[in-house]
């Protein structure tokens, strides 16, 4: 099979033989050729174009406003591009899904926040007369910032949520402490010596005077030793400090007190 990169080209090819025995630089078909094929080349560029641009996963940034005006939705503020594009490609399974706990998961994901989960409140709580609420849990690392506001993610979630429902929201942020265990293991030799005397020495300890029979014999005892061994193991907790920072700069020369910087910082630190 042949494969043509320009429409030209496979014009040609499709000529018959006597046509095509003049060189190509001579050729008045081929030159015809060539013309055609460009318009035909540009057309089908132009099509491949419009094919991307009525798909929402490939069009540019600057369609997506119009893909989102067929759905009637509108944008954030500070939302991102990519998290607009998922926003409307979900748009129709949200449709589909509303009313559901599924619905209310995939709009609240469509926002850009991919830990959620989604609790009855009384599993959440324990409580069996909030039957008719839910937690949306969403966890971030110590260091996310979400970009969408509560507020947004609160009207999305009414939008698809049953009518008789209370929604209620926990965000959690995740916290890891790294421990270092170090551990010696220490060998320790002892030896236990055991002395039986089931038999009459010659020591002293008794009179020569015939009581008693020097008829005695020396064995050897099998001794079992058990032992039980104890680890202490002491653990302390030294202080954990929290410390956020904003914008922070100091007026040490470093910047112009000219307007363009903001004394807006702030920190806090704070021990857990």
């Amino acid at each position: 099979m042949i494969l043509f990169d320009k429409f030209s080209d496979f014009m040609y090819y499709l000529l018959t033989s006597p046509l095509k025995k003049i060189e190509k630089s001579r050729n008045q078909w081929y030159k015809l050729m060539k013309v055609l094929g460009k318009r035909f080349d540009d057309a089908l560029e132009s099509v491949y174009m419009a094919r991307d641009q009525t798909a929402v996963s490939t069009c540019d940034p600057e369609m997506l406003q119009f893909h989102a005006e067929d759905r009637t939705l509108t944008r954030y503020a500070g939302e991102s591009d990519e998290n607009f594009r998922v926003r409307i490609a979900n748009y129709t399974e949200i449709l589909k899904l509303g009313g559901t706990d599924d619905g209310v998961l995939l709009a609240v994901r469509s926002l850009g926040f991919k830990n959620v989960e989604f609790v009855p409140a009384k599993e959440y709580t324990g409580d069996p007369s909030r039957w008719a609420e839910f937690f949306i849990i969403i966890q971030f690392g110590v260091d996310d910032d979400p970009d969408i506001s509560f507020e947004i993610l609160k009207k999305q979630v009414r939008k698809v949520k049953q009518v008789g429902t209370k929604d209620n929201y926990l965000y959690q942020w995740n916290i890891s402490l790294l421990e270092n265990r170090a551990v010696e293991l220490k060998m320790v030799n002892y030896m236990t010596r055991f002395t039986c005397f089931p038999y009459m020495a010659l020591d002293g300890s008794w009179k020569l005077d015939g009581s008693k029979k020097l008829n005695a014999m020396r064995k050897q005892y099998q001794v079992s030793s058990t032992h039980h061994v104890v680890i202490q193991n002491e653990e302390s907790i030294g202080k954990v400090i929290c410390h956020e920072e904003h914008n922070l700069f100091f007026l040490n020369g470093s910047w112009k007190l000219d307007g363009s910087k903001k004394l807006s910082a702030w920190q806090r630190t704070e021990e857990l």
